[in-house]
């Protein structure tokens, strides 16, 4: 009788703590890995690509590129800009010479503090935070903006394949 009674108690307490929490993330989580990441519009009609290579220390290089296939690799489009077009052989060089990224990498344009993240890249203003969604994890994340605060709704992160991490 006392089990079912505690039981009765502690069940509905449990479900409503442990339910499916947002991973609180850390910045030291992105060092020294590369990211792909996609910025959506709410109706995901304008997208935008960038490669962002964190060093060390957090800071970190970003690449644009016009399009991303199906296996990671960039994509140089006929509509592409300069930058873009050069992106495969800047990709290529950050990932080997560790002294070229930490020239380039020069500030920290994603700052992470537990579930709220501010991005200052790709047109985006640090001001009002984003916030990572429930799926979470370091590979891959999504931070989400609420309403249309931000020029865009939503920026995805993706671990970059193995041969764009760095050895």
């Amino acid at each position: 009788m006392i089990k079912k009674f505690l039981i009765s108690l502690i069940l509905p307490i449990m479900v409503t703590f442990i339910g499916a929490p947002v991973h609180a993330m850390k910045q030291a989580e992105l060092n020294g890995k590369v990211y792909i990441v996609t910025y959506l519009n709410a109706s995901a009609l304008r997208t935008s690509y960038q490669y962002m290579f964190f060093s060390s220390n957090g800071k970190a290089a970003v690449v644009p590129v016009s399009n991303v296939d199906e296996n990671g690799r960039p994509l140089v489009t006929a509509d592409a800009t300069d930058a873009q077009k050069k992106a495969p052989a800047r990709i290529k060089h950050l990932l080997n010479d560790r002294q070229y990224l930490r020239k380039q990498a020069k500030s920290r344009p994603v700052q992470i503090s537990g579930k709220q993240v501010k991005i200052s890249s790709n047109g985006m203003k640090e001001k009002p935070v984003g916030h990572l969604t429930a799926d979470s994890r370091t590979e891959d994340f999504t931070v989400e903006y609420s309403g249309n605060q931000q020029k865009y709704t939503s920026v995805q992160f993706k671990q970059a394949p193995v041969m764009y991490q760095y050895k």
